[in-house]
Parts: C-alpha cells; sequence; structure tokens
C-alpha cells in the first residue's frame, strides 16, 4: 500500500501537469488568434502602415521587436504541438 507521501506527490505532480497542460493549450489558442489578428492586419496594406508607424514610434514595442516576438510565439506554437500538446 503506498504512503501518504507518495499520494501527496502523485496528487501534486498530477495537479501541476494538469494545469501546465491547460496553459499550453491556451496558449496555442492564443497564438492561433494572434496569428489571425497579424494575418488581417497584413492583408490590409493600410492598416499595416498605420500599425507600423505608431509601433515605431515606441520606445520598445518597435515593429521590428512585435515581428521577433510573433517569430518566436510561432516557433513555441510548434513546440508545444510537436510534444503533443
Amino acid at each position: 500500500m503506498a504512503s501518504q507521501q507518495a499520494w501527496d506527490d502523485f496528487w501534486a505532480l498530477k495537479a501541476s501537469e494538469d494545469c501546465l497542460e491547460g496553459e499550453l493549450a491556451r496558449a496555442k489558442d492564443d497564438i492561433g488568434k494572434l496569428e489571425a489578428l497579424v494575418g488581417a492586419i497584413v492583408a490590409d496594406p493600410a492598416r499595416a502602415a498605420e500599425a507600423v508607424a505608431l509601433a515605431d514610434q515606441h520606445p520598445e514595442w518597435t515593429s521590428a521587436h512585435v515581428l521577433d516576438v510573433y517569430n518566436r510565439l510561432l516557433v513555441v506554437r510548434t513546440a508545444i504541438s510537436g510534444q503533443g500538446f
């Protein structure tokens, strides 16, 4: 028969993994929504030009930074999906 510590460890591991699996699923969904938003912006040249001009006025969130974060998030989503999440 398993000790109380074994049961406590099992439930703690299960709870942590369940939580992380849910967060990864939400992250995949959120990245998909971001991808759709970027697609909609890029599909409208005037909208894209305004978004770039506005972003490039920000000290950190320039269009280059936004694009870098976006591309890294796509890689994260691919990795998450590749692991079966």
